[in-house]
């Protein structure tokens, strides 16, 4: 009797071929490709107040960069975002603590000069970037020979970095990791491309502000 118990909890405890169940979440260090380590995955974890996430969605780079390179072939000016990935922390319910990191290609009108919304706050990084306390956004250029005529006509791409509502918070330091985040996958992205010169993105994230035309 005390042995099929045994073996009830053994193979309850052990999946197919006797390996251990994978667990339902991962590391911060794991999500999104693995692109958030160091000083990025600190920033993940400061935002969403969490170091544990759900593996669902854990990482489309791939994907994304074959979306990127459809858009621009298209012609289009703009494109549809296509998510890289989703954070959803561990104990959450996966209401109101989320956040959604996505990439398109962006219009030129979608450079808007300098322009703001309350709490918004731009940095000189890329062709334009912006963080507040529910995201951050990041405007870059690419050349690549993965995009042919891009000598002539970089692709726009955008990155987004969205938070649900409970994860708003208006502080420079929160600010400052919102834009980390998504630096880290734009550049993440950029490479990915091989885009020249990485889009002329910095290799750390610069917090350098740059003083807005308008405040909304």
């Amino acid at each position: 009797m005390a042995l099929a118990l045994l073996l009830g909890v053994t193979a309850a405890a052990c999946g197919e071929g006797g390996k251990e169940e994978e667990s339902s979440y991962v590391a911060t260090s794991e999500v999104c490709d693995s692109v958030f380590q160091g000083a990025s995955a600190r920033a993940v974890d400061s935002v969403m107040d969490s170091k544990s996430f759900s593996r669902i969605n854990s990482g489309i780079s791939d994907r994304v960069a074959a979306s990127l390179k459809k858009g621009y072939a298209s012609g289009r000016s703009w494109t549809y975002p296509e998510e890289f990935c989703e954070l959803n922390p561990e104990g959450t319910g996966g209401i109101g603590h989320n956040a959604d990191i996505d990439f398109s290609i962006y219009a030129p009108s979608d450079i808007d000069g300098g322009q703001t919304a309350a709490g918004e706050q731009i940095y000189a990084m890329g062709k334009e970037a912006k963080a507040s306390p529910r995201g951050a956004r990041l405007y870059f250029e690419c050349v690549s020979p993965q995009l042919k005529g891009s000598t002539v006509s970089p692709a726009r791409i955008f990155g987004s970095l969205r938070l649900e509502r409970d994860l708003w918070e208006d502080s420079v330091q929160h600010r400052e990791a919102n834009l980390t985040i998504i630096h880290t996958v734009s550049l993440a992205m950029a490479k990915e491309l091989e885009c020249e010169n990485n889009g002329n993105l910095p290799s750390s994230p610069i917090f350098k502000e740059i003083q807005s035309t308008d405040k909304s």
